[in-house]
């Protein structure tokens, strides 16, 4: 048998397994449907990883999801640019985005636009990612001082901790952010479900 498909027998014990569920609570089967799907998908939208840091042997968790949607960038990068929202726990937690295709412009700090579900646009301060990446950067929140707080301190630890706590929250999060020769794109996360901690 196909392992990536459910035998007639497995699709009719689940069938009647959700009509029993539907019988007992007294909500119709559809909406029993609905409702599994609804879970499934907030479930499915942050994916986990656990790595080991080789210079501590220390396990360094992430959880990571893709925008919903793709922004189209000029020559050379045509085709469809994706941004990848990630959340790394250690001992001071960390918040990025990266994007497959295009050049972010931030030299050395630069602003971003974060929009939490149907709230006001925040402000962010934000700093590309290692060796000066073109295509990550790092966000520091509305509360992170960055010459003030140094990155393990508990001042920053906590920082980030209130910044990860609404990703939590929300259901979707829209990012602004400028890109080089583009001017400034859009966005979009489902970021329902996210676990944290991460392990």
């Amino acid at each position: 048998m196909n392992k990536c498909c459910l035998s007639r027998k497995r699709f009719m014990e689940i069938i009647k397994a959700k009509s029993r569920i539907s019988r007992k609570i007294g909500i119709p089967l559809l909406l029993i449907f609905l409702l599994f799907a609804a879970i499934s998908h907030a479930q499915a939208a942050w994916k986990y990883e656990t790595s080991k840091d080789m210079m501590t042997d220390q396990n360094v968790y992430s959880a990571w999801v893709i925008s919903k949607n793709e922004e189209e960038l000029s020559f050379p990068y045509s085709g469809g640019t994706k941004a990848t929202l990630y959340v790394m726990q250690q001992k001071t937690p960390i918040i990025s985005m990266t994007i497959n295709k295009g050049q972010f412009v931030c030299n050395d700090k630069c602003e971003i636009i974060v929009r939490l579900d149907n709230a006001a646009p925040e402000t962010w301060l934000a700093f590309p990612s290692g060796n000066n990446s073109i295509n990550g950067i790092y966000f520091f929140g509305t509360q992170y001082d960055y010459l003030n707080l140094p990155r393990n301190s508990d001042s920053a630890k906590t920082a980030m901790l209130n910044m990860i706590n609404k990703l939590k929250s929300a259901k979707r999060i829209r990012i602004k952010a400028s890109f080089y020769q583009e001017g400034n794109r859009v966005f979009e996360f489902d970021t329902s479900g996210l676990k944290w901690p991460l392990h």
